[in-house]
């Protein structure tokens, strides 16, 4: 039951690195939180507590350095690849989207 309403936090989590770009920035290759924070706009500690969901879940790995990078799943939300899923991302999570299932 827990994984089935945890399901809301990976889909936003999800869709905050979709708008941000996360994949994006790390298409070159791994990251310090900071770097992708900085490269995104977004404040260091947020983006490292939504690198690490992101990480729990698969989408991106942490190495022992604290960079992060993409994983096959991750991939997906490159705006630049076959099948990226970065644009049912941002609709799905979008605010409208979500508000059909308030």
């Amino acid at each position: 039951m827990f994984r089935l309403t945890y399901s809301l936090v990976v889909h936003c989590a999800l869709y905050a690195a979709a708008r941000l770009g996360v994949a994006d920035v790390l298409a070159g290759g791994p990251r310090s939180s900071g770097e992708i924070a900085a490269a995104v706009g977004s404040g260091p500690d947020a983006t490292y507590r939504l690198l690490r969901a992101l990480a729990s879940e698969g989408v991106l790995t942490e190495s022992e350095g604290g960079r992060f990078g993409l994983t096959p799943l991750g991939e997906t939300l490159r705006r630049d690849v076959p099948g990226s899923m970065r644009g049912w991302v941002c609709f799905s999570g979008s605010p409208a989207y979500m508000a059909a299932f308030a």
